[in-house]
């Protein structure tokens, strides 16, 4: 029987002594020979574990006020001394230390070997199902003792291993015989969760060591129902590009609603080379900054999301980066890929942006720029200082909203409007804005006129 001693350090380092003290009388229980069990020799331990027991038990005696557990005290000191444990196979019968701990694990066992003969199981699923049954038994006591994200593992298990067929039911019943206590809780919940990938969950978990297959279970069984498939894809992806540790880093300093949109921003990357640099990017910001990028993440589809990476990633001085994140977290919706496009374009085309966003106040004029800035960006550089220059806010106005309705006539705008002095220019835009539907032939008329028809022209026409 394979026993989880990371399963039960974690519950130490999380200062739940109580409840890891139960843990482990759970395990010792399970550990102990019995008289009556068809495969005794799967529940002894193996030699390596030892050490590692009686250190626990040692440092439980501290972290619950001096009250160590006695079951599992006795059964290390007596029967786990590193003689003893080596030379149990020499032994013929072992009187358990303590009887009722024993009956309680024999009844759960009794009660799966009923339950396994209902099922129809027969040889090896036969006896993987009663292991995992008589340790889902009692690690269903133990939660429910202290309803610590209780699950009522067995009924799990059961409905689990009715459901599935022929060389899936094996592979089920194979992996849950040989976990114990909360990772055997969690992966019954994991796989009633996602039977249709319990493969890949299997796969996954044969390739991590110990104290990361715990971390895998703890975040994967966090994730909502329509994040999971995808985590677990990126999970599989993680591990042959050896980035799961710094995966699961990322995950569990984020709150469940931040979680949600890592993972997400996740499914936008299709390569996993640029899913490295985003968790290192991540990593990077602080926590406040973190959440706002992950907030914007969900605007971009996958084929712009890149924009947003190349964006901020590109911005290396902390207080600009903490400040464009800010500006951005504060945008209506509908403003936000143009901010994430313009500042793409350029470190030039973001400072002007930038900078400009901190001068104009009205939000419809934030909007143009953004717009001008996003699909016209060769030509902001000429916006800016004409926009700049207009002191008045409605003039502003009316320059930036006849600049964006000029779209690909927005050229021949600029050229008009620096064509005339600056006390016309008021009048032109004025007789621009008249004209917003019908921008083509009221910039040719202009275009034709000179001199003074021309004034007269954009006089009666702003009327």
């Amino acid at each position: 029987m394979s026993i989880n001693i990371n399963t039960l350090a974690a519950n130490f380092d999380a200062g739940v002594s109580n409840y890891a003290l139960h843990e482990l009388k759970e395990i010792s229980t399970a550990l102990k020979p019995m008289q009556t069990a068809k495969l005794p020799q799967l529940f002894q331990p193996e030699p390596r574990v030892i050490v590692r027991l009686d250190y626990l038990a040692r440092k439980l005696h501290v972290l619950n006020g001096g009250r160590p557990s006695k079951i599992l005290v006795d059964y290390v000191h007596r029967s786990l001394s590193s003689n003893k444990a080596l030379s149990q196979k020499k032994k013929k019968r072992q009187t358990p230390n303590n009887k009722n701990a024993t009956k309680l694990f024999n009844r759960y066992r009794l009660i799966a070997e009923e339950d396994a003969r209902l099922l129809g199981l027969e040889g090896s699923d036969f006896n993987d199902f009663v292991i995992a049954g008589a340790c889902a038994k009692s690690s269903d006591t133990v939660a429910r003792l202290f309803n610590r994200n209780y699950r009522n593992t067995y009924e799990l298990l059961k409905i689990q291993t009715e459901q599935f067929v022929s060389n899936r039911r094996s592979l089920f019943l194979y992996h849950a015989s040989v976990l114990s206590g909360a990772e055997l809780r969690m992966f019954i919940s994991l796989v009633a969760k996602a039977s249709d990938m319990v493969e890949i969950i299997i796969q996954i978990m044969d390739r991590l060591d110990d104290n990361t297959r715990l971390i895998f279970l703890q975040e994967t069984i966090r994730q909502k129902e329509v994040h999971l498939i995808p985590f677990l894809k990126i999970a599989e992806d993680a591990i042959n590009g050896e980035y799961l540790e710094q995966l699961f880093g990322i995950m569990s300093g984020l709150s469940d609603e931040d979680q949600s949109r890592f993972l997400n921003s996740l499914t936008k990357i299709p390569d996993s080379k640029v899913i490295l640099r985003m968790i290192h990017f991540i990593q990077s910001l602080s926590t406040t900054e973190r959440s706002q990028l992950l907030f914007l993440a969900q605007i971009p589809d996958k084929s712009e999301f890149y924009l947003l990476f190349n964006a901020f990633e590109t911005i290396t001085q902390k207080d600009i980066r903490s400040h464009a994140l800010d500006i951005a977290f504060n945008l209506p919706d509908k403003d936000i890929l143009n901010y994430l496009k313009s500042l793409a374009h350029s470190e030039k085309m973001r400072d002007l942006i930038m900078t400009g966003m901190d001068r104009i106040k009205k939000e419809d004029d934030i909007s143009n720029l953004l717009f001008l800035a996003a699909w016209h960006p060769k030509y902001v550089e000429k916006v800016i200082p004409f926009e700049r220059s207009i002191k008045n806010g409605d003039i502003r106005t009316s320059f930036l909203n006849v600049a964006v309705n000029a779209d690909n006539l927005l050229s021949d705008f600029l050229h008009l409007y620096s064509s005339f002095k600056p006390d016309q220019r008021q009048t032109f835009l004025e007789a621009a804005e008249k004209n917003i539907n019908n921008l083509y032939e009221f910039f040719s008329q202009v275009e034709e006129t000179k001199g003074y028809d021309r004034l007269r022209f954009i006089s009666k026409a702003s009327q």
